[in-house]
């Protein structure tokens, strides 16, 4: 193993302190609006923090140590390559951008020898998805630093939103594009919107050269559908969840997903108050063809129990997965649940009793185990074969325990399934 494939993992605040002084400190006249911090001391365990929060950033409030003639706290903004030791690896990345060809070349097999480096020190599934979260978010505010700049500063404020995995920082080593910009207003003769698609367009065609794949369908921030105003967004949630249509609600489900990336919060913020509030009131059949969504993503587990496969013999892990995926969402979105990740919100959820904790830690750990054995194929084609990542595999090369982690994996989304179902049904 090369060294610089290494994950040294700072599990504390002060061994973070220690071996990285450039975490950017804020005086409290300077703190960003809308944040919440989380409160913490020298010895604070911080990969339990990420894992809890879900997220791959976090601000945070540190308690000087006791008898200390420093300020009374100290506030700083840690990053998940942080506490991994990883911001040399940024910078990395960051010197090699104007290289597009190399970028495409290098993102995907230096994210993967990083992966195989941290399974290899048994560091959690999801610190390493935060950690990719961080790398795209890291790309993203570069990508769209240079777009600013090309095109002069915004007329108004905007945030740049990433949705579905991304947004759920639940990206894997095969992904592709899915964002959108929401602008704070319109003015009369649209320039807006033709400023911003400019910016978008470019942010696409930009992440594409360095192997963020462009959407097929075309959910990206340069579609002029996917670029509009925050009165326009706030629209087209309503018309979802008010007046919903199957197909629409099936084709809006990774919006309700959205985080955001880059430029104001206040924008997103008030999106997200906005999708609380119309769910707050009478929302029955946007629940039902959202619970019908989920249940049209089937389990692939036959009568017998034995894996169902396609004709070439191998199985599509991406959309086995989307059962608890599904499932997370839905119940989040009914009990007002902020976590867009799906263990963040199978969290949440255990703690409002929606389900028993004990089901949230049986989901979790067949979430990650899945989520593991999909990476690792991930890495298999990549590093070992030398071939782009995909998510088919053939279950029956895992071995025998692994497959019956599997099994029981898929029982357990069959049985909730059936509680959505039941719980959600027409006329509930």
């Amino acid at each position: 193993m090369r060294n610089d494939d290494q994950i040294v993992l700072h599990k504390n605040m002060a061994e973070l302190l220690v071996n990285n002084p450039d975490i950017p400190e804020y005086q409290q006249v300077d703190l960003p609006q809308n944040e919440n911090f989380v409160d913490v001391d020298e010895s604070t365990y911080l990969p339990a923090l990420f894992l809890q929060t879900q997220k791959s950033r976090l601000w945070v409030k540190l308690k000087p140590p006791s008898g200390s003639t420093e300020p009374e706290f100290r506030y700083l903004r840690v990053a998940i390559s942080d506490i991994m030791g990883q911001t040399r690896f940024m910078k990395k990345m960051i010197q090699i951008g104007d290289d597009a060809e190399l970028m495409r070349i290098q993102t995907i097999l230096l994210m993967a020898h990083k992966f195989r480096s941290g399974l290899a020190q048994n560091i959690p599934i999801p610190l390493l998805q935060l950690f990719l979260s961080e790398v795209s978010g890291i790309l993203h505010t570069y990508v769209l630093d240079q777009g600013v700049e090309k095109l002069g500063n915004a007329p108004c404020a905007f945030t740049f939103i990433v949705l579905g995995s991304e947004g759920r920082c639940e990206q894997t080593l095969k992904t592709d594009q899915d964002n959108a910009i929401i602008y704070e207003k319109d003015d009369e003769n649209k320039s807006h919107q033709e400023y911003f698609l400019k910016l978008g367009s470019f942010v696409n065609k930009k992440l594409d050269s360095y192997g963020f794949e462009l959407c097929r369908g075309e959910i990206m921030a340069g579609n002029a559908k996917w670029c509009a105003s925050l009165d326009t967004w706030k629209k087209y949630f309503s018309t979802w969840v008010k007046t919903p249509q199957p197909m629409a609600v099936m084709q809006s489900t990774i919006f309700f997903d959205f985080r955001n990336a880059y430029g104001q919060n206040e924008p997103g913020y008030r999106l997200r108050h906005h999708l609380s509030e119309i769910i707050a009131g009478r929302s029955d059949l946007f629940f039902f063809h959202l619970a019908q969504n989920a249940l049209d993503s089937a389990v692939p587990l036959g009568l017998f129990g034995g894996f169902k496969r396609e004709r070439n013999g191998t199985m599509d892990i991406k959309k086995a997965m989307l059962p608890p995926v599904n499932m997370a969402r839905i119940w989040a979105l009914k009990h007002g649940i902020l976590h867009t990740s799906t263990l963040g919100r199978l969290w949440a959820l255990s703690q409002k009793a929606v389900i028993k904790t004990t089901e949230y830690e049986e989901m979790s750990e067949y979430y990650k185990a899945l989520m593991q054995y999909r990476i690792e194929q991930q890495l298999h084609r990549i590093i070992d074969l030398n071939r782009p990542p995909n998510n088919h595999f053939d279950p029956t090369d895992l071995p025998k325990a692994d497959q019956q982690i599997m099994k029981d994996a898929f029982k357990k989304f069959k049985e909730l399934q059936l509680r959505i179902r039941f719980e959600f049904r027409a006329g509930y």
